[in-house]
């Protein structure tokens, strides 16, 4: 999956160096043909340069909301993270009850068990449903503290 990704990736950074490229060689043969024919020519180096400058702003927003895109999910992956480390054991000993020393350690403390892999995606999706169950939890407190306030 992630050689596909990145195989992908370098496709479309190739073509965009390729049409990059286009548009500046356009820009150049516009600026030649201009500097032989004069001022009647001006339009021949304007196209591609208003051609290539509309291309360039539309990478960067594309590139912008990409970049978003990756930093949302890398957000949502630690704090699915954070939550999934802050969240109580389940096989935690209760804490009322007394310690005895003992030799054998290991049989009253068992090795916690290995958390399952999850993928990045669904990381985010877990986050995503657990910081809206949070945000609902805390409007209902609100509605609570205003109905009794």
């Amino acid at each position: 999956a992630e050689r596909a990704r990145r195989a992908q990736r370098s496709q479309v950074l190739a073509r965009r160096r390729r049409t990059t490229v286009v548009l500046f060689l356009a820009f150049t043969l516009g600026a030649i043909v201009a500097a032989v024919g004069g001022l009647g020519f001006l339009w021949a180096p304007a196209v591609p340069a208003v051609l290539l400058s509309t291309y360039i702003v539309h990478l960067r927003a594309q590139e912008r909301r990409r970049v978003a895109f990756t930093m949302d999910r890398r957000r949502a992956e630690v704090a699915a993270q954070r939550l999934r480390e802050n969240r109580p054991r389940r096989h935690q000993p209760a804490a009322s009850a007394p310690a005895e020393p003992d030799d054998d350690s290991e049989a009253h403390h068992p090795e916690p068990e290995p958390t399952p892999t999850v993928s990045p995606q669904e990381a985010g999706r877990r986050a995503l449903v657990e910081q809206t169950d949070h945000a609902e939890w805390v409007d209902q407190q609100r509605e609570r503290g205003r109905v009794q306030g």
